[in-house]
């Protein structure tokens, strides 16, 4: 599992998914599950994560401090 903020777009379920990292190299995966960080301190689950929310998400891979997450869209 992953702890992030969301700083530039939604990412919902199904959403293919890179983390890329200098010593990580490329982890491809896809949201199958999430949590959302609510304003009371929960994390729930949820479908939807817009920017500015923390969430986890599961992750195959050992992934690093500085690696970064990106949501694969088509051109």
């Amino acid at each position: 599992m992953i702890e992030i903020k969301s700083s530039a777009t939604k990412l919902s379920l199904g959403d293919d998914i890179l983390v890329i990292g200098d010593t990580t190299g490329v982890i491809e995966g896809k949201v199958e599950e999430m949590r959302v960080l609510q304003e009371n301190g929960d994390m729930i689950e949820s479908d939807v994560c817009v920017n500015g929310q923390t969430l986890t998400l599961k992750v195959d891979g050992k992934i690093r401090t500085n690696d970064k997450l990106f949501k694969v869209e088509d051109a």
